[in-house]
């Protein structure tokens, strides 16, 4: 997904639980100032961060979890995610357990271990959520 002004990938980090109920989504765009517009037409809690690329790194995924920590059930929590290297640092295993979050950790950049995020789903829910203000 590209944002048509610039031409620039954008990522979004959603989260959803097993009965298919999900928190606002957190889009991550390149760059260093956010603008007013970037949150036009996104649903209620969406929230915006900058990144130098507009990937997920260590700090924007910590500013992620305490999202997903103001928008999830009470109590401690199951969080599968991939193994990647933004979500296995000391400083995000300690934040997830100040939070209650258990962290279950699959192998980085393997899709078909997580049917959620396959190209085909991620790609048309993101097309459908952001295309408007794109």
């Amino acid at each position: 997904m590209t944002s048509v002004e610039r031409g620039e990938n954008v990522t979004v980090l959603a989260c959803m639980n097993a009965a298919g109920q999900s928190i606002p989504p957190f889009v991550l765009f390149k760059g260093v100032r956010k603008r007013g517009d970037f949150l036009l037409g996104m649903p209620p809690g969406t929230e915006v961060a900058m990144t130098e690329k507009g990937w997920v790194t260590e700090e924007a995924f910590k500013l992620w979890l305490q999202h997903f920590n103001r928008h999830r059930t009470p109590g401690i929590v199951v969080l599968i995610l991939d193994g990647h290297a933004s979500h296995t640092s000391y400083s995000v295993v300690d934040l997830c357990d100040s939070f209650e979050i258990e962290l279950v950790l699959l192998p980085p950049h393997k899709y078909i271990t997580c049917p959620a995020t396959a190209r085909c789903i991620v790609f048309q829910t993101a097309q459908n959520l952001l295309s408007p203000t794109m």
